[in-house]
């Protein structure tokens, strides 16, 4: 209609050359006056998601939560940009809509990155954890049923299993044939206690009860009781894996 002002009319202030400081007042001064609740929730919710933000990011990773806290100054500034668009976008008596909202951008966008971060995480902490390359036994060449082979697993991150399997030749096989008939008993220790154990067969896959999440674990070998006392076997790890 002739004469009506639509919400994203320029302010009368700009058409008429008036001085930006001036012109600025107005507007924080209308901001205030029509938005206050809003302005008011907008700042608590920025606040309480950076700063809330950091200290979880500091709980998560372990790192010092000053130091953490200090990466608050990025947000803070950004918040600080968004207020003085706000602020730029309000009209002679009424802040605009798209100004009202755009304070809210800052923390959507920040519980959108934990949502994507929480969810790997999630991932990340519940995938099974390779540590073959960890398991090369000490003392596994030419086992008789006298010796005892170990080896030392560690994950960082609680695992509650292991699986694992194993090689075995005979150390001598042109004068024994011992390998394919042999049995393991296979032991995993925590803290110097042993939790889950099992005597396998040659390739078989044995899974062990850790007795809860840890990160660290020993191993040992030894050849069933049953097996040759003249038989030396040479044993190794072909697979190990800590999972929950």
């Amino acid at each position: 209609m002739p004469g009506a002002r639509s919400e994203d009319a320029v302010p009368d202030g700009e058409a008429s050359g008036e001085p930006h400081l001036r012109r600025a007042l107005r507007r924080w001064k209308t901001f205030l006056l029509k938005a206050p609740d809003y302005l008011f929730w907008a700042v608590v919710v920025n606040l309480v998601t950076i700063f809330g933000s950091c200290v979880a990011l500091a709980a998560w990773t372990g790192a010092d939560t000053g130091a953490v806290s200090a990466a608050a100054g990025v947000p803070t500034v950004i918040f600080g940009a968004l207020l003085g668009l706000v602020v730029r976008g309000a009209a002679e008596e009424v802040p605009r809509l798209w100004a009202r909202n755009l304070l809210f951008a800052l923390p959507l966008s920040i519980v959108l990155v934990w949502l994507v971060a929480g969810g790997v995480g999630l991932v990340v902490r519940g995938a099974a954890v390779d540590v073959t390359h960890q398991a090369a036994l000490t003392g596994g060449e030419a086992m008789t049923t006298a010796d005892v082979a170990t080896a030392s697993l560690h994950s960082g991150r609680p695992r509650s299993h292991l699986e694992i399997n194993f090689t075995v030749l005979d150390h001598n096989p042109e004068i024994s044939n011992c390998a394919p008939g042999s049995r393991l008993l296979v032991t995993a220790v925590v803290s110097g206690s042993g939790k889950g154990s099992a005597t396998v067969s040659r390739g078989q896959v044995v899974d062990l009860d850790l007795g809860g999440a840890i990160r660290d674990v020993s191993l040992t070998v030894r050849l069933d009781d049953d097996s040759d006392p003249n038989c030396e076997l040479d044993v190794s790890v072909s697979h190990a894996l800590l999972h929950n």
